[in-house]
């Protein structure tokens, strides 16, 4: 056995040992038929094939079944509202976008890319279309970035908050739309009639958001105060998770994977809500209702990791056949 190979065969192991007993010899022969180099080099496996084989194990182990496979339904119900999240966020800047353009060109296009990327990213992954929706994920996610660099430079920790919720969120979504889907995994296909309205509860946001603020000194009003940590994205993606976490806890039975997607989501969203207390320049009236909105997330988010861990379904035999 060369060095190369021997190394190769440790890099394996990450594989499950079912998996590996069908499999390890006929991906090491591809191997060394397409890398060979003497033991005196002290040759390694490329940094790109290590990468491919982790892939490869995580989604061997989210194809086992009974509890792999609902495993991995939970990473792509994750990648799925996930995104979602990011599309109703997406319509109310592209309305925002188009109604009042800024004066920062550059900033500009970056909010029409990133609006833009989200909703197609959405339409098509509901619609099924995984491969066009990764692509597109992946650069809502650089225009995403791209924004949250240009905020904080510009205003410093302010954008603190939004690096914790909105854009983690986004991280996680397209991390889970990489991991969860493959080739034998099954696509849900969701119908326009939902799909469109889902998208459309951006724009209701965007239209109470612009009511909201269209009065004098928005700033400094009492009221406003008190609706602030509802109103911005964060408090929007709190609201939809709270709606949605709700509606999870309270079917019977609880179905497991879309429990443990909104409790993976809501942990980002959690963290993203403790800068409202820290901070104390904030007045009386943003601490007071951001501590309700962070009290409520508290409830809801380990209830969901509880009840979705104990509805999972046991562990079953493993299928080493299960991604080829």
């Amino acid at each position: 056995m060369t060095l190369l190979e021997q190394r190769y065969r440790n890099v394996l192991k990450l594989l499950p040992a079912s998996y590996r007993a069908e499999r390890e010899e006929e991906m090491v022969a591809a191997f060394l038929e397409a890398y060979d180099a003497p033991d005196e080099t002290g040759p390694r496996p490329p940094w790109g094939e290590i990468f491919s084989v982790a892939a490869l194990a995580v989604r061997v182990r989210l194809s086992w079944r009974p509890r792999g496979a609902a495993w991995g339904e939970t990473v792509r119900l994750t990648a799925l509202f996930g995104i979602g999240l990011q599309a109703v966020l997406s319509s109310a800047t592209l309305m925002s976008a188009l109604a009042d353009p800024l004066s920062d060109r550059l900033y500009e296009a970056a909010n029409l890319g990133l609006a833009i990327c989200w909703l197609l990213a959405f339409a098509t992954l509901a619609r099924g279309a995984v491969r066009p929706a990764r692509s597109l994920a992946l650069a809502g996610l650089a225009f995403t970035v791209f924004q949250q660099v240009a905020i904080t430079l510009a205003f410093g920790d302010i954008a603190f908050e939004s690096w914790l919720g909105t854009t983690s969120m986004a991280v996680v979504a397209a991390l889970a739309l990489l991991l969860g889907h493959h080739g034998g995994s099954t696509t849900p296909v969701l119908p326009w009639l939902v799909i469109v309205p889902a998208m459309a509860v951006g724009l209701v946001y965007y239209v109470s958001a612009s009511v909201l603020t269209s009065g004098p000194a928005p700033g400094l009003d009492e009221s406003w105060m008190w609706i602030w940590p509802w109103a911005s994205g964060e408090g929007v993606a709190a609201l939809l998770l709270t709606v949605g976490s709700v509606s999870a806890l309270t079917r019977r039975p609880v179905h497991a994977p879309a429990a443990l997607a909104l409790g993976v989501l809501g942990l980002p969203l959690l963290a993203s809500r403790l800068p409202l207390l820290l901070d104390h320049q904030f007045s009386q009236a943003i601490v007071i209702s951001g501590a309700a909105q962070l009290a409520l997330l508290g409830v809801l988010v380990p209830a969901l990791w509880v009840r979705g861990l104990r509805a999972m379904p046991s562990s079953g035999r493993e299928d080493p056949r299960a991604v080829l």
